[in-house]
Parts: C-alpha cells; structure tokens; sequence
C-alpha cells in the first residue's frame, strides 16, 4: 500500500506530515464522540455550473446499493488480504465496505445502529468517505448523477433532485444547493488487517443483486499511471499527482508545530499502525478523508504546504 501524507488544513494553510501504513480513527480515549465536520464552506458550493460534465455513464449506471447484506469476515472469498475497504463503527456495530465492491458501485447507503449513512468512493479519486444521511431531521438517499466536477463523484438525492460534490461535501446545483454533509468517522483499512483488529466485524457481501466480478477492477493500474481523466484543471506539482494523502480540517490559523489557533494537536501512530490525530485542548478527535493530491488541491488550489 502506497505512503500516506497527513495535510492539516488551516484556511489557506496546509502542515503535510509523512506517515505510513493504513488510515484509522476510533473514540477519543475518554469515549466522548467525535465531533462531526463538514468538508466546504457555502462559498466552495458555488462552482460553475458548466464545469459539472458527463462521466460517461447515465444516472445510476453506476448503481448505488440500497439494500446492503452483510457476512461475517471469515466466510470472506472475494478479498485478499491486502484488499482495501472502508471500515465504519457506530456503538458496537463494525461493517467493513470494500473497495472490490465500492469501485463498481460508488455509493451504499445503508443505516448502521439506527444512523443512516451514506459511504462513498470516487476511484478517480481515491475519495473514501461516510457522510450522514439526515439533514435536520430528513433522511436522503443518494445516487450516480453521471457527472462529475473536476474528475470527482458528483452524487444526487432522490428526494430534491439535488446535485452533490463528494469531494467538497455538498450541494453544488438544486434546491439544497448551499447545503453540506457531516462526515462520520471512518477508516480506510486492508481486509487483512481489519480482521486481525476486528475479528466480529461484517463485511459487504457481493450478493449486491447486480451482475459484476468484485473480483476485478475495472480501474486497473489508473492509480498508478500519469493519467488524470476528465479535464481536470491542476497544475500544482508539489507532490506527484496521484500522491495519496489524508486531509483533516481545523478551524484557525498556523500558530506554532501541531498548535493550530490555540490548539495543541497530537499526531501519534499506534501499535495497531492506527493514525491518530487528537485536539488536546479541545480534548476531542479530529477526522478527515482519504484522497489523491490533485483532487484535493484542485479544490484548494491557493493553499500554502508546509512539509515536515
């Protein structure tokens, strides 16, 4: 699995900090719940409406799964070890999503301990993450829209119609334009790993009611080819392209090493190889997504990078 970078945003300030292996995050050590963030300012929705393009497939040609079934991880076939997926916890309930299926299917919407959530993949993108699905108090299902903005995954909900950047984390076009998700703590993890870790987890079954081998990916060697699809406008070559990195937003200006407007930050990897970003001063987790580079910086494009 390739390196991962940890990019710490702060307005128009990045810190990228080198660390290795998988991505992880549980409860912070006094069992208080994460708190929830979203991706975008209202500001970043509002994206020209020409530069939302086809991808090729119509709407739902890349069938979202509605009614997920889920075994247990060691009646598993599909997978290898070094498989990737998705690992989410609500209370006591562990359901792993892997991207065998997700590379097929883009979105599962499913509901994990009475939280309806939506995960979502953009291959594209390398873009992996949960949103909640209920927003002041109405539960929304998402689909494929067939478009996309700057090679990313743009969604819509049955419910309004509404278009949905995954990358930003809201409405783009519609009558929720303006509106964004929250993001729920997830994990991008290898199904080897995950079992050893989580051994009563369950996993996305490939009984999905679609025809498709979860055992090929139709994005073969895109990850690591020069290739950017779709017209993407980047020039930013301060990390390769297809650099994968794990972006966590905080709210505040670069005041000092890990101290962010106040905030001291602990970035610490575990013995389980977790990555473990913690406010201290907050006394809360901090969460973010899994991308490539240019995906991430397409859509923060004045950012400044600190490296260390």
């Amino acid at each position: 699995m390739k390196n991962f970078h940890i990019v710490i945003i702060v307005l128009a300030i990045i810190v990228i900090v080198l660390v290795f292996t998988f991505v992880n995050f549980r409860e912070a050590s006094n069992g208080e719940i994460i708190e929830q963030s979203t991706l975008a300012k209202v500001s970043e929705l509002d994206v020209p409406e020409e530069e939302i393009v086809p991808g090729g497939p119509p709407r739902d040609g890349i069938p979202p799964i509605d009614a997920p079934e889920f075994i247990m991880s060691e009646n598993i076939n599909f997978l290898d070890d070094e498989s990737l997926g998705i690992l989410v916890k609500v209370n006591d309930d562990l359901r792993f999503y892997p991207y065998n299926i997700l590379n097929w299917h883009e979105i599962v919407n499913d509901e994990i301990g009475g939280k309806p959530l939506s995960i979502t993949y953009c291959p594209l993108c390398a873009t992996g993450i949960v949103f909640e699905r209920e927003i002041a108090g109405k539960v929304y299902d998402f689909g494929t829209s067939g478009m996309l903005y700057q090679s990313n995954l743009v969604m819509y909900d049955r419910q309004t119609d509404s278009l949905w950047s995954q990358v930003l984390g809201g409405a783009i076009k519609g009558p929720l334009k303006g509106t964004y998700l929250q993001i729920y703590p997830s994990s991008i993890i290898e199904f080897g790993e995950a079992k050893k870790l989580y051994p009563d987890m369950k996993v996305l079954s490939a009984e999905t009611g679609y025809s498709r081998n979860y055992q090929i990916n139709p994005y073969s060697g895109y990850e690591t080819s020069d290739d950017i699809w779709f017209g993407v406008e980047y020039d930013d070559r301060r990390l390769e392209p297809k650099e994968i990195i794990y972006t966590i937003s905080v709210d505040g200006v670069f005041k000092a090493y890990y101290v962010l407007n106040g905030h001291e930050l602990e970035i610490t990897i575990n013995e389980d190889k977790e990555i473990v970003v913690f406010d201290k001063t907050a006394n809360k987790r901090v969460h973010g997504f899994v991308a490539f580079w240019f995906s991430w910086i397409t859509h923060h494009e004045n950012a400044e990078v600190w490296l260390g």
